[in-house]
């Protein structure tokens, strides 16, 4: 109730959707007990079955009370749209996306793309020479370590060529521990060396920005990719999933794309690259006028949409809110916490 509290107070709001939180219990509309790209409307069945499966468990909340909680928390989302006086979304992907889900629910919502800025700077560099006479071709994938981002998939794919064909670059955290160790120990023919944690600020030093190839294999439809962004400012052209924003800013230029979660897709993706050196500088070239949004557009371009909500100011027929409001939402959370303390931990 952000945008309503502020409303109330005649503050306008500017509210940007970067992921799909507002329609979905899980925030990235894989669903994880099937791992496939969701177009369910946000309803209670089948999105608290769904949502069940993720920690911690909440067995104070009976059935009936969670589907009134998850209408509560509809009606309240679609009320902080509605107020906003200009919602920003990263791409034009997925501002269709959230309404065609916000749609089912009566919302028609109004978006402005606004794509996020990369903090690092664009320096021109040399590339890696193509591999050659066996050598193989090096891909990186950086981020989070998880069935999410699709490592399973990438390594899957790899797999699925000749030996030594290609190299593996990876970074990040891992989400589950000893997750990877026990993918990789299904593929055993699979040259990979993982490198934990990393910081942004320190890609262009990290041994990551000397491989040929970014690769994306994320099973969710990316709302705008800063991954992508930042193997630009690398000078890497990309290898990405055709879903979500990749498909639009793929046709900016220095980028492949493969049929989502398809192993065999991707693997063709990466054998063709490995075996055209002429295809690689063809990509490698285009990076260099593909877009990358600076922080100070970014600034300049957020400064203008605020600007215009406080000119447009807040509409009428925003209540100052019931007595009633306050108190009967601080008693539903004091009721939560103590049904949640009288639980056994060995039930949450």
């Amino acid at each position: 109730d952000l945008v309503l509290t502020a409303a109330r107070r005649r503050v306008p709001s500017v509210v940007t959707l970067h992921d799909h939180f507002t329609t979905c219990l899980v925030t990235f509309r894989v669903p994880p007990s099937n791992p496939l790209p969701c177009e369910v409307p946000l309803a209670a069945d089948p999105c608290l079955g769904c949502a069940a499966h993720l920690p911690p468990e909440t067995s104070w909340v009976s059935a009936s009370e969670a589907r009134l909680i998850l209408a509560e928390r509809t009606r309240g989302l679609a009320r902080e749209l509605e107020l906003a006086r200009c919602v920003l979304v990263p791409s034009q992907a997925h501002g269709e996306a959230l309404a065609r889900a916000w749609a089912p629910h009566g919302l028609d919502v109004e978006f402005l793309v606004s794509r996020p800025a990369c903090e690092l700077e664009l320096v021109e560099r040399a590339r890696p020479k193509p591999p050659v006479e066996g050598a193989p071709l090096v891909v990186a994938a950086w981020g989070q370590v998880s069935a999410l981002k699709g490592i399973d998939l990438l390594i899957q794919a790899v797999a699925k060529l000749p030996p030594g064909r290609v190299r593996v670059e990876l970074a990040g955290r891992e989400q589950e521990p000893g997750w990877l160790d026990a993918l990789l120990s299904e593929h055993p023919g699979v040259e990979l060396m993982w490198h934990g944690a990393f910081e942004r600020e320190g890609l262009r030093e990290h041994r990551l920005s000397e491989a040929h190839l970014m690769v994306s294999a994320t099973r969710a439809c990316e709302s705008h990719g800063l991954v992508l962004d930042e193997a630009r400012v690398l000078g890497m052209p990309a290898v990405l999933p055709a879903a979500g924003a990749f498909v639009e800013r793929a046709a900016e230029g220095g980028c492949k794309l493969y049929k989502p979660q398809d192993v065999d897709s991707l693997a063709a993706a990466l054998d063709e690259l490995s075996r055209s050196p002429s295809e690689l500088a063809r990509l490698e070239q285009e990076v260099w006028s593909a877009r990358v949004v600076r922080p100070h557009e970014r600034a300049a371009e957020l400064l203008d949409h605020y600007e215009m909500a406080r000119i447009e100011g807040i509409g009428e027929g925003v209540t100052k809110g019931e007595w009633y409001d306050e108190r009967m939402s601080s008693f539903a959370e004091e009721e939560w916490d103590q049904r949640c303390a009288s639980t056994p931990s060995t039930e949450v």
